[in-house]
């Protein structure tokens, strides 16, 4: 086994779930998680052509210790709601971002997870926070 198998075979610490309309965003956090050294799981980067789309989220999030959940204007979405409650009924650490000053129609689930406000901040300084979070996880 060379290095590379060991690389592929670690699980992600963190999965990053978002609606499309928050994706540079979100690119731009994952970006600087990374440089942080966290393993950010971004589904733009992380999937390959080719690769089915569902069981590659499906099997990062099952791996994933941390799941942000960026919550935009845009939060009903079938599939990140599917992502919420996998990640609650997995019993991850969930980490709700805001990106908006209001949290109206957010799922009721995650009001009972302390939340980073993200709505002013940076994605540098939301990285930031995030690290944290992830660094009291390991």
């Amino acid at each position: 086994m060379n290095c590379n198998d060991v690389t592929m075979a670690e699980p992600a610490r963190i999965y990053l779930s978002y609606s499309s309309d928050d994706r540079p965003f979100v690119r731009a956090v994952a970006d600087e998680l990374r440089m942080h050294g966290v393993d950010a799981w971004f589904d733009e980067s992380d999937i390959a052509s080719g690769d089915h789309w569902q069981h590659a989220q499906a099997d990062a999030l099952r791996s994933a210790k941390v799941v942000a959940i960026f919550i935009g204007k845009r939060t009903q979405t079938p599939w990140m709601n599917f992502e919420i409650g996998a990640a609650v009924g997995g019993e991850k650490r969930v980490v709700p971002i805001y990106l908006e000053s209001t949290q109206e129609g957010l799922p009721p689930v995650l009001a009972h997870f302390m939340a980073i406000d993200a709505h002013a901040l940076k994605p540098a300084q939301v990285a930031d926070q995030i690290a944290e979070v992830v660094g009291d996880t390991t």
